[in-house]
């Protein structure tokens, strides 16, 4: 399966996460240092993508529903400042 994954973007850098979402696995800081290679390899942007797939914590207790809620706001912040039309940097 990890093939079609990595078939489907065209030979792009890829980096993957599979992770519950809770806050203890250090998602927010996978973002942001996901953006900040991005800051430093301008050139390699195009040629990279990051796919984040999170199972959902409990999403009655309020903590996951803030860490679901950050996580979500950090992809829209990277994707608009470094995407376009064509590339969406996290998936």
């Amino acid at each position: 399966m990890f093939a079609l994954v990595r078939e489907s973007f065209g030979g792009s850098r890829l980096v993957l996460s599979v992770n519950r979402l809770d806050g203890s696995k250090g998602i927010p800081e996978r973002i942001k240092a996901f953006e900040r290679f991005l800051e430093m390899n301008p050139g390699l942007a195009r040629q990279s993508d990051a796919v984040t797939a999170h199972a959902e914590g409990w999403s009655d207790i309020k903590q996951y529903a803030e860490i679901e809620s950050a996580v979500a706001g950090l992809i829209g912040k990277v994707n608009g400042r470094f995407g376009d039309a064509a590339w969406t940097p996290i998936r």
